[in-house]
């Protein structure tokens, strides 16, 4: 735990993983209970795993050798990011605490779609974040929400110009081939309209073979807004699939990628196949 604690001091990634096992050499039967949730997480059964995540938490605050609090929130955190709980997964984040994850920034994504106007909030959080630990993830995640910003509302462009490209600037500075950061620039350049860079940057995680596979779905909305749509079709089931079986995405990006797969088959006037998606995602979110 104290060698944890100094991982993060030094801002490495290696953290959670020696918190955690400090967590479970003192206590084999959280690492049972552990066990279960991942277990169950990976075969779907995300109700459980989350009582197994949470009885774990409670397990955890019941250990008078380790005082480590929420840590298993993050765990509980994704099961809700997962599972569409919104209101749960704001009420896990809050409790985080000191351990947070920079992973967990990807979970606020669907609820922003829907609240344009709390981004800068967003902003201001991770801001505050990078004061702590400056991440190359959390500057590309602040460039990202910049760029939504200005996407999606009435901010002047040229006002957040500068600060979008500084937080792309450092982030790629630091870490020039991480996959994660890639993927989030990738997305950060599509809203931007510089679709040669996200391609070109979707191309170089392409030929690298990477887990994460998010990058399919931002070269699908170039080759869309390009009329490749065959192409992209091709790329969204991809990233459908990739969704489907990933426990860390959840099932709004699912049925993201069937709408931008149905409005490809609409282009090319296969209607049938449209109207079959559009019908999945219905009885998904029929409001």
């Amino acid at each position: 735990i104290q060698f944890a604690t100094a991982c993060q001091r030094l801002h490495k990634k290696e953290v959670y993983d020696y918190a955690l096992k400090g967590v479970f050499l003192d206590s084999p039967e959280i690492k049972m209970e552990y066990q279960k949730g991942i277990e169950a997480r990976n075969q779907h059964d995300f109700e459980r795993a989350r009582e197994h995540f949470l009885k774990c938490e409670t397990m955890l605050a019941q250990l008078k050798s380790i005082r480590l609090r929420n840590f298993f929130l993050f765990d509980v955190a994704f099961i809700d990011y997962r599972l569409g709980k919104w209101q749960e997964l704001m009420a896990d984040l809050s409790c985080c605490g000191q351990w947070w994850r920079p992973e967990i920034i990807c979970t606020l994504m669907p609820m922003l779609n829907e609240h344009m106007d709390e981004v800068e909030q967003v902003v201001d959080m991770i801001g505050e974040l990078i004061a702590k630990e400056p991440l190359p993830i959390y500057y590309a995640w602040r460039a990202r929400f910049r760029a939504m910003r200005c996407e999606f509302s009435d901010v002047v462009y040229n006002e957040y110009q500068q600060k979008i490209h500084n937080d792309l600037k450092m982030a790629l500075q630091k870490a020039p081939q991480n996959p994660d950061v890639l993927t989030i620039c990738a997305g950060t350049w599509f809203l931007l309209n510089d679709w040669e860079k996200c391609r070109q940057t979707c191309d170089f995680l392409e030929k690298q073979q990477f887990e994460n596979q998010t990058w399919c779905f931002w070269k699908a909305m170039v080759l869309l807004r390009q009329g490749e749509y065959e192409s992209a079709i091709e790329l969204l089931k991809t990233y459908v699939k990739y969704c489907e079986i990933c426990p860390t995405e959840s099932f709004f990006n699912v049925s993201m990628g069937q709408a931008f797969l149905a409005i490809c088959y609409a282009k090319l006037n296969q209607f049938d196949n449209a109207e079959q998606i559009l019908s999945i995602i219905h009885s998904s979110f029929p409001e």
